[in-house]
């Protein structure tokens, strides 16, 4: 099925570039680091969200030949919640309502065209799927996005005659079902099996916009009605119900042959089964609030005769690095050098240590690791009395001997990174406690870390 391969190529050439582009560091950074955004940290949004789309479906089967994409279309609808599992997963539920119909009038050079049938069925369906947003959403305001999940369908084909009157295609068995010899009653539901792909943009005030392409494999062949190679016996029909042979060849209507005399003419292909897909813009609201990361406040003394400065080194409080030590006014009163941007976790009079965060059960460096480390390296370069004493750390979300493996491994690519900058391996040294020396019972992901301590010799 074309579709079908069409949809499973788009989904590889997405996620190929995602994979990709994370291979691709920037024109000057070191090509032992594979950037990749924190899982979970305060500043993204989680929480139960409701969406509603509106759009077209299109259906895929025995009267739509040669697969013309987008072909005959009718509406569709639909709303759903979903849950963030992280800033690249989620899971959602989806009901739907959409009208899908086809007509061999309308297939221009169908082999088919002779027989003029058509077929129009409301399909009502509930799924559950998991979504891959293939980047950040949180950190970039958009994202594609691939999905994939289960459910089930429910479905009942009619047809119009030619004075305008509708007719429910199951009941009239327009294949014989029912008779002897011949297959039974069609079920009228289905399981389905969505496979989506789209782009979501963040609109601000916890509004997302999406475009959203879904094709569902079904497994039934019934929903246009039409499914067996061969046509039925037209006596065996009319002795039935004589309206029965009228929808199942129609190409007397328009000026065609009556009813087949040879039985074994192709009516169907039961070998495919049928399928339908929908193109929807869609809007969710997110419930969740976004969460702030908590920064000191910046102290502002006014109409203070003397600036409080507890450490005695002649820099305020208000401006100094750290100001429970004794420092220097050119170290921003720091016994040596501030790191800027960096997480100054502890200081000592000959020790400062700077703290940076892994991504969950990796050991890959992180964009927001390479402002600290580059500043570390400098004041390797600046400075050749100084070490650097690497520990590496993980949460407690795995075993014991895992998590001091995953320590081990964070540690080792820190030490990685200075090496390949030049700095000597005597003035580095490693060590690794696993989930031993967690800094946060809550927050598991302060927990994911490496110190590292400039030490004077």
């Amino acid at each position: 099925m074309t579709i079908i391969r069409l949809i499973f190529v788009l989904l590889g050439l997405m996620i190929f570039g995602e994979s990709y582009a994370q291979q691709v560091l920037p024109k000057g950074e070191n090509p032992i680091i594979k950037k990749k955004a924190p899982d979970k940290k305060p500043g993204s949004s989680s929480g139960l969200s409701i969406n509603a789309g509106l759009g077209v479906a299109n259906y895929f089967g025995d009267l739509m030949q040669y697969n013309r994409l987008f072909s005959q279309s009718g509406f569709a609808f639909g709303v759903g919640v979903s849950y963030p599992l992280s800033n690249r997963f989620s899971t959602r539920l989806d009901i739907g309502a959409q009208q899908v119909k086809a007509a061999d009038s309308k297939n221009k050079g169908s082999q088919y065209k002779a027989r003029n049938l058509s077929f129009k069925s409301s399909v009502y369906d509930m799924s559950v799927s998991l979504d891959f947003n293939l980047i950040n959403i949180d950190k970039h305001g958009f994202s594609p996005y691939v999905s994939a999940g289960v459910g089930a369908m429910i479905f009942n084909p009619t047809a119009e005659d030619i004075s305008g009157n509708k007719q429910k295609l199951r009941e009239l068995g327009t294949e014989g079902q029912g008779l002897a010899g011949y297959p039974g009653m069609y079920k009228k539901a289905s399981f389905i099996v969505p496979l989506g792909l789209g782009v979501k943009i963040a609109a601000g005030n916890n509004v997302t916009l999406s475009l959203d392409f879904n094709y569902r494999i079904t497994g039934t062949d019934y929903l246009d009605d039409v499914s067996t190679s061969g046509y039925p016996d037209k006596t065996l029909l009319d002795a039935r119900n004589p309206l029965t042979a009228r929808f199942t060849w129609r190409g007397n209507e328009v000026g065609g042959e009556a009813y087949p005399a040879n039985l074994s003419l192709p009516r169907g292909n039961p070998a495919n089964k049928d399928g339908y897909y929908t193109t929807r813009f869609k809007v969710a609201y997110s419930f969740a609030k976004k969460k702030k990361e908590k920064t000191p406040a910046s102290v502002i003394v006014v109409n203070k005769p003397k600036e409080a400065d507890r450490d005695y080194d002649g820099v305020p409080d208000a401006v100094d690095k750290c100001p429970d030590v004794k420092g220097s006014t050119e170290n921003n009163g720091c016994p040596f050098a501030f790191v800027e941007g960096g997480e100054l976790t502890a200081v000592s009079p000959d020790s400062m240590t700077y703290r940076i965060y892994f991504d969950f059960d990796r050991s890959l460096l992180l964009t927001e690791a390479f402002k600290t480390l580059k500043g570390i390296v400098g004041l390797l370069e600046a400075d050749n009395s100084l070490k650097i004493n690497i520990t590496g750390h993980s949460d407690n979300l795995g075993t014991s001997s895992a998590s001091m493996q995953l320590s081990a491994d964070r540690a080792n690519i820190t030490r990685d990174y200075f090496l390949s900058y030049n700095v000597p391996a005597d003035k580095i040294t490693t060590a690794h406690y696993g989930e031993t020396r967690p800094v946060d019972k809550e927050q598991q992901w302060r927990n994911r870390r490496v110190e590292i301590t400039i030490i004077k010799k």
